[in-house]
């Protein structure tokens, strides 16, 4: 994964204040996810709204 620290903040922040997962993806596959603290215990495969960061 490329990025600081500091990008790694900024999006953790943007989880927190939109509620929007942020999905990480190398070569188009998943590879992790920024979950928001409120709606970690709703796990699901309903298609939720996400932002994709490449990596």
């Amino acid at each position: 994964m490329e990025g600081s620290i500091e990008d790694f903040g900024r999006l953790v922040a943007l989880v927190e204040e939109t509620g929007e997962r942020v999905m990480f993806t190398m070569d188009g596959q998943p590879v992790s996810v920024i979950l928001p603290v409120a709606g970690g215990a709703e796990l699901e495969h309903s298609g939720t709204c996400a932002r994709t960061a490449s990596v």
